[in-house]
């Protein structure tokens, strides 16, 4: 129950995707926050997208463990 989030997390790390956006988040906050150069675009418009995505993949991942974990019961709890 208290491993979902930090496996989700882990998981979702792995992808390309995931990691370029929060690289590229991270860039744009710089670009806010220090005089390294001029950020035109707001970090948090990107940011927020990856958390939202991220989310939407987790709750789908998270319903299908809630799934497979209804069937092993099932499947566990019958009489052969």
């Amino acid at each position: 129950p208290f491993t979902f989030v930090p496996m989700n997390l882990w998981e979702q790390l792995h992808k390309f995707g995931n990691v370029y956006f929060l690289v590229i988040s991270v860039i744009m906050y710089l670009g806010e926050t220090t005089p390294l150069f001029v950020g035109t675009i707001k970090a948090f418009s990107t940011l927020g997208l990856l958390l939202m995505m991220m989310s939407v993949t987790a709750a789908m991942s998270l319903f299908d463990d809630i799934r497979r974990k209804n069937a092993d019961e099932e499947i566990n709890s019958s009489t052969s």
